[in-house]
């Protein structure tokens, strides 16, 4: 299987230091998946000829980011009609791609390390996990408006969506980061590999 990794940081925020951590979430993608990876930034064309879609997470704020160009993005994804999981940043593209909105946490508020996520509701995507999941946040923004495309998987104590399915397109989003996963909190793993199984019966079909 051959996955686009899509960078959707802003290009003055691709710091040494964010340039490791999405070399890493694509090697975490080659060794969890068993898949090769495609790395765009997302003022790019999507790479041709990919088999599923991964939206990277991004540090900076959405008020930095040209509109125009993150539309661009949405129709893109759209037309490309591939399988896509959207982590942190890019759980919130796939709701603002279907009309929804996001905003700042109020109070200054941010999740920060590895915390329990309630499941809602039984999801190919949280295959074989048991409730709570424990994942990794890092995030300042979240969904407040959730478009009625969109399914809620998994809510949380400060930030209600917390993963999300289309119900009418092979799309999943995490707010939480599942690539950033250890032997203790093995639950992100999981979420990859369900998304790679999702991905390759998408391309089968």
């Amino acid at each position: 299987m051959r996955v686009g990794l899509i960078v959707t940081e802003h290009e003055a925020h691709l710091t040494p230091i964010a340039e490791a951590r999405y070399a890493r979430l694509e090697a975490t993608i080659v060794e969890t998946m068993g898949s090769d990876v495609v790395r765009r930034h997302y003022t790019e064309p999507l790479p041709p000829e990919v088999d599923a879609l991964v939206l990277s997470g991004s540090d900076a704020p959405w008020a930095a980011h040209d509109p125009a160009r993150l539309d661009r993005l949405g129709h893109a994804v759209v037309a490309s009609g591939a399988p896509v999981l959207g982590i942190c940043a890019g759980l919130q593209l796939l709701a603002r791609f279907a009309g929804g909105v996001i905003e700042h946490m109020p109070d200054g508020g941010a999740e920060r390390g590895f915390a329990e996520v309630t499941v809602l509701r039984p999801a190919a995507i949280l295959a074989g996990l048991a409730d709570p999941i424990t994942v990794m946040q890092r995030h300042t923004d979240e969904v407040t408006r959730l478009p009625d495309e969109f399914e809620l998987l998994a809510t949380g104590a400060r930030c209600r969506v917390q993963a999300l399915a289309s119900r009418s397109r092979p799309w999943w989003g995490t707010q939480f980061h599942p690539e950033e996963h250890d032997v203790a909190h093995p639950d992100g793993a999981r979420i990859l590999r369900n998304f790679g199984e999702l991905a390759r019966a998408a391309t089968r079909s």
